[in-house]
C-alpha cells in the first residue's frame, strides 16, 4: 500500500465526505484515490488561499471538520489568510501538505520553514515523523481539531506521501480514542460572588455570545432573565438568538439604536456569557463602564482579556448558568423588578426596524433599501457569510438568519476577500440551506477565479455585490480628514457580464425594479446567481459615521 492510499483510507474513515483542493505534483494522487476509490468528492478550488477557506466555511456551517490539501512551499504561504482566519475562529480545519526531504529543501519550493510559517499562521503543525507513526500522526490532527483547538497542518514527507509502507496498515479514527465532551463547571465560590452581585444590583444585563448558544444555554438564559428582571442582548454573532424574547434589546453595541443604546448605558451589572467583550460590543468600554461584569467563558484566556471585569468565571455557559440560578434559588432571591416593565417593553418594541426614509439616486440603489429587499427575497432557511467592508454594516442587523449558526462573518483577522471562498464551502456542507454572501466590489474582485468553483459544482448560492467603485470605509476616513480620495477608488467591470461569463446567472440592480429579477432567479436553477448591486456611495453607516468621530472604536466582531 502506497502512502496516499493509506491517508485516503484514514480521511474515509474519520468521515470526510469532502476534500477541498489544489492539486499539485505531491497530492495528485491522493486525490484521484480519494475521488476514485473512496467516494470523496474532490472540491478543486482555483487558489489554495480559496481551498483553505473553504474547508473553513464548511466547518463552520456543519461544525466538522474541514479539510483542505495544498502543496508544499507556496501553496502553504498562498493559503495564510484563510487559515490564520480560521486560527483566530477556532475552526476545525486540517490542511495536509508536504514536506521536502532534508536534502532537497533547498531547492525546487524549498526555502520555506513549514513549521514555523505554519504555527504563526495556523496555529499547530504535525510533521509525520516516519510510515510507522503515519496513522498516530493522522490521528492526532483529527484529535487536535475535534477537541476545539483549532486547525493543523498535517505536513507527510513526500517519501512517505508516495512511497509503499513497510508494514501491514490498520488505522482506528479518533473518534473512537476521544473522551465523551463533558461540561467544564464553574467554581462554586466565583458562583456565589456572582449571587451577591446579581443581589445588590437593580438593572442588570444578560449579554449572549455564540458560545452560549453552542452551548444550548437559552432556557438557563431565559430564568436568569426572569429571576434578575435582566435585559438580554446579543453579540453580532449571535445574533437570531432568543429574537422572541419581549426584553431582547439585539445587539449591543455600535449596532443599537439609540433608545437601545440608553437602555444598555443604564446597566449597573453586566453578566457576559460566551462572548469575547470586545471593543465594538462595548464601545471602547464606555458602554457599561459603570456596570460591574460578570464574564463566565470556558476558555480562562478570553476572560477580561479585552474588557476588564468584575469578576471572571470559568465554565461552559450553560453549566455556569445553571449553578448561578440554583444558587439565587438557595438563597432565595427575590427581583427588584429590573428591567421589567412595561414602558420598557414598549420602548424595546418601539426601537425596533422601521422603514427608513432611502436616499434618491437615479443609477445607484441605496445599501439600506437593498439589503432591507434582499431579506424579504432570500429563503428564509439560509446561511449569511458576510465578507469585510463598509458594505457589511449594513447586512450585520438587517439581514435575519434562523439562529447564529447560520451566520458567517468572515472578520476573524479582519481580511477581505474571504466571503465567498466560506459561502462556497457552507454550500457544499448544507446543500439543504440557501446560501448568501454579501460581499463589496473590492472583496469580490480579489477572490472572483472561486466563482468558477462555485459554477463548476453547479452551485445555487447567491453572491451580492454591494457596489460602490471603492474601497468605502477607505473613502469615508480619507474624506474625513480632507484628503484625496482617488488611492480608493476603481473603475469595476461589468460583474454581471462577467458572472455570465463564468457561467454564473448575472443580474444588475440599480433600483427597486431591478430587484423583482432577483426574486425570480434566486433560490432556482442550478448555479450561482450573482447580484452586481450599484449602491450609493454617498450613503455612510452610522456606526462608521461614529467611528470617524471618535466616538466607537474599530475592533471586528464580537464572538
Amino acid at each position: 500500500m502506497h502512502g496516499y492510499e493509506a491517508i485516503a483510507n484514514a480521511l474515509e474513515r474519520e468521515g470526510v465526505e469532502h476534500m477541498f483542493a489544489v492539486a499539485a505534483e505531491d497530492n495528485m494522487e491522493l486525490l484521484v484515490e480519494l475521488n476514485v476509490n473512496k467516494r470523496v468528492g474532490i472540491i478543486s478550488a482555483r487558489k489554495e488561499c480559496g481551498a483553505a477557506g473553504m474547508a473553513d466555511g464548511y466547518s463552520r456551517a456543519t461544525g466538522r471538520p474541514g479539510v483542505c490539501t495544498v502543496t508544499l512551499g507556496p501553496g502553504l504561504t498562498n493559503a495564510a489568510t484563510s487559515l490564520t482566519t480560521a486560527r483566530l475562529h477556532q475552526s476545525p480545519v486540517i490542511c495536509i501538505t508536504t514536506e521536502l526531504s532534508v536534502l532537497d529543501r533547498m531547492g525546487f519550493k524549498g526555502g520555506l520553514d513549514q513549521r514555523r510559517f505554519a504555527e504563526i499562521t495556523a496555529g499547530k503543525y504535525i510533521a509525520v515523523r516516519h510510515s510507522e507513526t503515519l496513522a498516530e500522526d493522522i490521528r492526532l490532527a483529527f484529535h487536535h481539531v475535534r477537541s476545539g483547538a483549532g486547525p493543523v497542518v498535517l505536513a507527510v514527507p513526500i517519501e512517505i506521501m508516495k512511497g509503499e509502507l513497510d508494514m501491514e496498515w490498520e488505522y482506528s479514527p479518533a473518534t473512537t480514542m476521544a473522551p465523551t465532551p463533558q461540561r467544564s463547571r464553574p467554581d462554586p465560590e466565583m458562583i456565589a460572588r456572582a449571587a451577591d452581585i446579581l443581589r445588590a444590583s437593580e438593572r442588570p444585563l444578560i449579554l449572549a455570545g455564540r458560545g452560549a448558544f453552542e452551548s444550548g444555554a437559552e432556557e438557563e438564559i431565559r430564568a436568569l432573565a426572569q429571576r434578575t428582571g435582566a435585559l438580554l442582548a446579543t453579540t453580532l454573532l449571535a445574533r437570531g438568538y432568543l429574537v422572541d424574547h419581549p426584553f431582547n434589546v439585539g445587539t449591543a453595541g455600535g449596532y443599537a439604536s439609540e433608545s437601545v443604546h440608553s437602555l444598555l448605558a443604564e446597566c449597573d451589572c453586566v453578566v457576559a456569557v460566551g462572548c469575547s467583550l470586545n471593543l465594538r460590543t462595548t464601545e471602547l468600554g464606555l458602554l457599561f463602564a459603570e456596570a460591574q461584569i460578570i464574564h463566565i467563558d470556558r476558555d480562562p484566556k478570553r476572560i477580561g482579556k479585552i474588557t476588564p471585569v468584575s469578576l471572571g468565571i470559568v465554565g461552559d455557559a450553560r453549566a455556569s448558568l445553571g449553578a448561578l440560578n440554583a444558587e439565587l434559588e438557595r438563597q432565595c432571591f427575590t427581583s427588584k423588578g429590573g428591567f421589567w416593565h412595561d414602558e420598557v417593553k414598549a420602548n424595546i418594541a418601539a426601537a425596533r426596524p422601521t422603514q427608513t426614509a432611502y436616499a434618491e439616486s437615479p443609477d445607484t440603489i441605496d445599501p439600506r433599501q437593498l439589503v432591507a429587499e434582499m431579506d424579504k427575497i432570500l429563503p428564509k432557511e439560509r446561511i449569511v457569510a458576510m465578507d469585510a467592508g463598509h458594505f457589511q454594516m449594513f447586512v450585520a442587523n438587517t439581514v435575519s438568519v434562523p439562529d447564529p449558526s447560520h451566520l458567517l462573518s468572515t472578520l476573524d483577522f479582519g481580511s477581505v476577500g474571504m466571503g465567498l471562498f466560506q459561502g462556497i464551502g457552507a454550500a457544499i456542507g448544507r446543500p439543504d440551506r440557501h446560501v448568501v454572501v454579501f460581499t463589496g466590489d473590492g472583496g469580490f474582485m480579489m477572490t472572483l477565479e472561486e466563482l468558477d468553483t462555485a459554477v463548476r459544482k453547479r452551485i445555487p448560492m447567491t453572491v451580492v455585490i454591494m457596489n460602490d467603485n471603492a474601497f468605502g470605509v477607505e473613502v469615508h476616513m480619507l474624506r474625513a480628514q480632507g484628503k484625496p480620495v482617488d488611492v480608493a477608488l476603481y473603475d469595476n467591470p461589468d460583474f454581471a457580464s462577467v458572472a455570465r461569463a463564468f457561467g454564473a446567472v448575472g443580474l444588475t440592480v440599480r433600483n427597486l425594479n431591478d430587484l423583482q429579477a432577483v426574486a425570480t432567479k434566486v433560490g432556482r436553477g442550478d448555479r450561482p446567481v450573482v447580484v452586481d448591486a450599484k449602491v450609493n456611495p454617498g450613503v455612510v453607516h452610522e456606526v462608521l459615521l461614529e467611528l470617524l468621530t471618535g466616538n466607537l472604536g474599530h475592533a471586528g466582531e464580537d464572538k
